[in-house]
């Protein structure tokens, strides 16, 4: 006897309900050096990486999450409350708020995430997702994107620099969230290293030894031939943030309390910080 719906049928329904597969091989690939203060990002083939503030706030009285370069549109910094750092002392320590920043950055790509995420992370997280009626809505009206303003992660490799040592529970947590996010390929690499590898490129030494000085921690890692030296390798916790502290303690005098003004020493400093390469002749003119 014959049934009304065949297996075989079934099968094939079941097979075209499947996600396609990912692609083997990425026409993009995105490059990262995630920081504690800033977040450096770019496509392999752009000439200037791109960078925004590793940071989240919101204005009094509101729930709306700013997020990377957003906090730089408020005139009163002072107006910021709940601003949330991601990273201590140079290893992920608030993977949620990441996600914010990452979402912040991919959007200033162009790369449409909120399509292929599960609609309830993206309510979870706040962010709207259009609808098919708006987007029909906004090509209608001509205000929709173009084509290179949406572009599919599936399509995209990802690259990002992790600090020396980090934990594999981090690793894996940052690789559940780019797979979530629909990308192909997920890997990483440490800073010192990449830097090591392009000095000894360009000089003809083949050990090195790159001190890098990050937001909250130094990670000072030796290396020969572009492989590091594991037994080496010195993590201090030391690093922007103190001298910045430092800083304001020094210049606070009387009625000038400049604690609370991290964002006016912070760019002091950047302004006229310099790499001494005489060290004692400096100090000496700096004590004039």
């Amino acid at each position: 006897q014959k049934t009304k719906h065949s297996p075989f049928k079934k099968q094939a329904a079941n097979a075209a309900a499947k996600p396609k597969p990912l692609a083997s091989t990425p026409s993009r690939v995105l490059l990262i050096d995630n920081g504690g203060d800033t977040v450096k990002f770019g496509w392999k083939t752009s000439p200037q990486p791109k960078s925004v503030p590793n940071v989240t706030a919101r204005l009094q009285q509101q729930w709306t999450v700013l997020a990377g370069d957003q906090l730089g549109q408020i005139q009163n910094p002072n107006q910021l409350i709940g601003v949330t750092r991601s990273m201590e002392r140079g290893i992920i320590g608030n993977l949620g708020n990441q996600v914010q920043v990452w979402k912040r950055l991919l959007d200033k790509l162009g790369v449409d995430v909120t399509a292929f995420l599960n609609p309830e992370i993206s309510r979870a997280f706040g962010w709207k997702t259009p609808t098919a009626r708006q987007h029909n809505k906004k090509k209608a009206t001509g205000t929709a994107q173009p084509v290179e303003a949406s572009i599919p992660p599936q399509t995209c490799a990802v690259i990002l620099t992790v600090p020396p040592f980090c934990p594999r529970c981090v690793l894996d947590h940052i690789m559940t969230v780019w797979m979530d996010f629909g990308f192909s390929h997920v890997g990483f690499c440490t800073s010192p290293l990449v830097s090591a590898l392009s000095l000894c490129e360009q000089s003809p030494y083949e050990t090195s030894c790159v001190v890098d000085l990050g937001w909250s921690a130094t990670n000072v890692v030796s290396s020969h031939r572009g492989k590091a030296c594991p037994k080496s390798i010195r993590r201090m916790p030391l690093g922007g943030r103190h001298l910045i502290r430092i800083w304001q303690y020094h210049c606070s005098y009387r009625q000038w309390n400049l604690m609370d003004q991290e964002l006016i020493l912070r760019e002091c400093l950047e302004q006229s910080g310099f790499i001494s390469l005489d060290f004692k002749g400096d100090m000496r003119s700096a004590g004039k």
